[in-house]
């Protein structure tokens, strides 16, 4: 079968902005699905989390729950969706535009990204420090299609 990708890319940049997505509702979880949890670790501290979720043919894609969780250590262990251990901080849908913003203070977190039951979940571990040099870095993570 073949795999259809959105793309989710994360703008690891500086300053402060106002959030652009609407906050997720407490109740709402993660949406598991697919086949596996993708797991990705960005080795470099970053300054903002934002970023924006596109299909493959560069679309916009609304409605995506992304969420943040502390003890990122965590996922590196067991990326399975009954790990244990930790506590979601907050969460938002991405918008119209696909957009997302987090404005969270210094420390290690999970970005997870989460769609429907198609789609495998997107865990991407960063290294928030605000006392870093500007970045314009981009990361670019798929979240794919379970077969």
């Amino acid at each position: 079968m073949k795999l259809i990708a959105a793309l989710l890319f994360l703008w690891l940049a500086c300053g402060a902005q106002r959030s652009v997505a609407p906050q997720a509702a407490v109740s709402t979880a993660t949406i598991w699905g697919g086949n596996t949890n993708v797991v990705v670790q960005w080795s470099k501290p970053v300054r903002l989390i934002k970023g924006i979720v596109e299909t493959s043919a560069g679309a916009p894609l609304a409605g995506v729950l992304v969420e943040i969780y502390d003890h990122p250590e965590v996922v590196l262990r067991d990326p399975s969706s009954s790990r244990t251990g930790q506590k979601r901080i907050t969460g938002v849908l991405t918008d119209q535009a696909g957009r997302f913003l987090f404005e969270l203070p210094d420390g290690d977190y999970e970005i997870r990204a989460s769609k429907s039951s198609e789609f495998d979940v997107t865990s991407v571990v960063v290294h928030l420090r605000k006392s870093v040099a500007s970045s314009r870095a981009r990361l670019k993570v798929k979240l794919l299609l379970g077969q």
